[in-house]
């Protein structure tokens, strides 16, 4: 098939003729005389168009925007493109397939509006998967998913516009049509792919083990503000029996407090031990239960310093004065080697 030059509509490819507006495509005297015709030595293309013989043909253009017509002039016919002067912009003279229909459409922006909108939008429910692996999926595909359901209802809409006359109106109505159906579809896919997580083997416990590890961090964080104001007794201890048995009571608390931080914090590690995703992350497992060790022991000098004081304020033993001194420098000594060796442990946000 070929495009006749006069009115633009297709036509056999070996055509002499156009069935559409009657005009001669080519000189054919040679293909009279082989016939034998008796206009074999005449101007024939005079003889079947003598109104038109020297003529070139009126063609004429509907703008794809606003639908207008426009006669179009020799230098528009060679240059392939024109100005709409009822809408002012600009056409491509091209065939008649909605192929070729639509090259006069630019993809325009509204497609980077709506990435931007669904960038912005899917932020809150990324945050909730487990792990990046289930990010990049799930952000990935369903980017994917909402451009090419954009994209493809777009050419759709469109093409029924042009090739079954169904008015949209305003052109640029298919690209609203588009952005609307491309969000509802893919909301649709990211609440499908929510709950076939479970089956791709992706799933982990992370998001758990954070919960849980931060409820943990919580507690911890609690009692350590509760430690704050007997801190100043622990660390300056000075023997005064009348203030005696209300700092052997400041201590007992003090040493409730300590016992609790150790049951949370004995929970952090063992969260940190039990969850698979944990488990695969931290590669030295002995690293884990170094730094349980280490804690513990912590914790656990901290109780045997403030029991020593205890009996110091109650006896004003000096024996008992020095054993917290050590012990305090002990503390101090696993404090620092703790925040150098295990602190990255907790960074599990």
């Amino acid at each position: 098939m070929k495009l006749c030059p006069y009115c633009g509509k297709s036509i056999v490819r070996h055509a002499l003729v156009c069935k559409h507006c009657g005009e001669w495509l080519e000189d054919i005297s040679d293909y009279l005389v082989k016939r034998g015709s008796i206009y074999a030595h005449t101007d024939s293309m005079v003889i079947n168009n003598s109104s038109k013989a020297n003529q070139p043909a009126e063609k004429k253009s509907n703008c794809v925007f606003c639908e207008s017509e426009k006669v179009l002039s020799q230098k528009e016919i060679l240059e392939k493109r024109y100005i709409c002067s009822s809408c002012g912009k600009k056409n491509l003279i091209t065939g008649k397939y909605v192929e070729d229909i639509l090259r006069n459409i630019p993809i325009g922006w509204g497609w980077l509006i709506l990435t931007a909108y669904f960038i912005f939008s899917i932020q809150r429910y990324i945050g909730t998967l487990d792990d990046e692996v289930q990010m990049g999926i799930t952000f990935g595909l369903s980017l994917s998913v909402l451009l090419a359901l954009y994209f493809s209802t777009r050419w759709y809409l469109l093409k029924i516009r042009f090739v079954k006359k169904r008015n949209l109106q305003k052109i640029y109505n298919a690209s609203i049509a588009s952005g609307f159906l491309s969000i509802i579809g893919s909301a649709f896919f990211i609440f499908a792919f929510h709950f076939a997580y479970p089956l791709t083997g992706l799933q982990t416990d992370k998001k758990f083990s954070d919960e849980k590890i931060f409820y943990f961090k919580a507690k911890i964080s609690e009692l350590a503000e509760k430690q704050k104001g007997l801190n100043e007794i622990i660390s300056k201890p000075h023997f005064n029996k009348k203030e005696s048995v209300k700092n052997s009571g400041l201590l007992d608390e003090y040493i409730t407090l300590n016992n609790d931080e150790k049951k949370y914090t004995d929970s952090i590690f063992r969260t940190l031990e039990e969850s698979e995703y944990y488990s695969e992350k931290i590669s030295d497992k002995k690293k884990i239960k170094d730094a349980n060790l280490v804690g513990n022991k912590i914790i656990v000098y901290r109780i045997m310093s403030a029991r020593n004081l205890k009996h110091y304020y109650l006896t004003g033993d000096n024996n008992a004065l020095k054993a917290v001194e050590e012990l305090n420098s002990e503390i101090y000594k696993l404090t620092r080697d703790y925040s150098v060796k295990f602190e990255d442990l907790f960074n599990t946000d």
